[in-house]
């Protein structure tokens, strides 16, 4: 029997809002910093609030060592000794590691997250197969996460013409190291303690000063190139949001801390979070005859806004046809999200509760009727063929005798 969709809430709910990640960026003035590029996006939501040549290829450097790490976490057993073989002049920080040395992966894992000790990173990757093989699993792994503009040339960070990314590929790779909870962990330890054969004993401090500028600030890279340019990927967590920026190309770390500073403070005071639909929201009610099933949200959906803005935005139910037979968590359904009448989201609808296919007795009977017509009609002909054989083997007898 067809069912009959009542829907007990408004089809199109109108709310002051602006579009979940369909016109561009929240705030789309000038922040009047001097660093070259940036981007900030809202966590809850995934929108970018702001950018800055946010796709324009810049030279990096020690944010190349988050992807060294994110991949020793992932491919390398933290519990192995790692015996140190002959080490290039390496850049930038170091923990005086000499050839022969002994020391755990972990302990190198530490020195590059904390210290960002490029003959740490050497030693990993030389031990994971060795130096090209790792670089290699970089760029596969850059390339199997959307970072199209980036290319790394080395392992341990340093500044290369040719290893390139952008502000947004590292926003990208920010997201992945976040997913990792050993990566994460050491990225905001203050100091670790290094006991080595050259430099033992040693107290060495996280070399992202943003954490103590920012005491809300999660890691998770600082970088210097040595050469003037100066990088920062970070998560702030503040006042019940939580925002994830990158900014490339500073002119010092003073100015690098600042700006990053301004562009969370300024994103967070500017923008707000207002929620269309909740998971689990009850949306609408499938009525057949006497049994009912709830329509929910399975999943939330919010939306960041400037709070200046005053666009509208909507939604429209758009229910399935299902059969009567329907159990708990199908989906039957969606949520279209409109602003000025155009869709810019959808959350899937699913049924709350089960109901079983109600049992039609007349079309059983009447089935059941017509089974027995064709069984009778079956041995009724059964019955004729075999009377005919009779007879006819009986007339063939006849003619055989003398």
């Amino acid at each position: 029997m067809k069912k009959i969709a009542s829907i007990f809430l408004v089809f199109t709910l109108m709310l002051n809002l602006i579009p979940h990640k369909a016109q561009g960026e929240v705030l789309t003035e000038d922040f009047n910093l001097t660093s070259a590029a940036y981007v900030v996006v809202d966590e809850t939501t995934g929108e970018v609030i702001c950018s800055k040549n946010a796709d324009m290829q810049m030279t990096i450097s020690n944010l190349a060592q988050v992807m060294t790490a994110a991949l020793i976490i992932e491919n390398g057993n933290l519990t192995d000794m790692v015996t140190v073989g002959e080490l290039p002049t390496a850049y930038g920080n170091r923990v005086m590691l000499r050839s022969g040395e002994k020391v755990t992966m972990e302990d190198l894992l530490k020195a590059i997250v904390v210290y960002s000790a490029s003959d740490a990173a050497i030693s990993a990757a030389e031990h994971l197969g060795g130096t090209t093989k790792f670089l290699k699993s970089m760029n596969d792994k850059a390339a199997q996460l959307g970072m199209s503009q980036t290319v790394f040339t080395n392992v341990y960070g340093a500044r290369e013409d040719a290893q390139v990314s952008t502000a947004n590929d590292m926003l990208t790779l920010a997201h992945y190291v976040m997913n990792k909870e050993e990566y994460v962990t050491l990225a905001n330890t203050a100091t670790i303690q290094w006991q080595g054969d050259v430099r033992s004993n040693s107290t060495l401090e996280n070399t992202n000063g943003f954490l103590e500028i920012m005491p809300e600030a999660s890691g998770l890279k600082m970088s210097n190139d040595g050469a003037g340019s100066f990088d920062l990927m970070t998560t702030v967590n503040k006042d019940g949001r939580s925002l994830t920026a990158v900014i490339l190309g500073a002119s010092s770390e003073e100015v690098l801390y600042s700006e990053m500073q301004t562009l969370i403070n300024t994103c967070l005071n500017n923008t707000k979070i207002v929620p269309v639909v909740s998971e689990g929201t009850v949306m609408a009610i499938l009525s057949f005859d006497d049994e009912e099933v709830r329509v929910s949200a399975k999943s939330s959906y919010s939306v960041c806004m400037a709070k200046t803005n005053a666009s509208v935005i909507g939604y429209n139910i758009h229910l399935t046809d299902p059969e009567r037979s329907i159990k708990k968590g199908d989906t039957v359904g969606y949520l279209d999200i409109l602003q000025d009448g155009s869709s810019i989201g959808t959350v899937s609808l699913t049924a709350m509760d089960d109901i079983s296919m109600k049992i039609n007795w007349l079309m059983v009977i009447l089935g059941l009727i017509s089974l027995l017509y064709i069984i009778q009609i079956a041995l009724r002909t059964k019955r004729i063929v075999d009377r005919n054989k009779v007879k006819q083997n009986g007339d063939n007898r006849k003619k055989m005798l003398p």
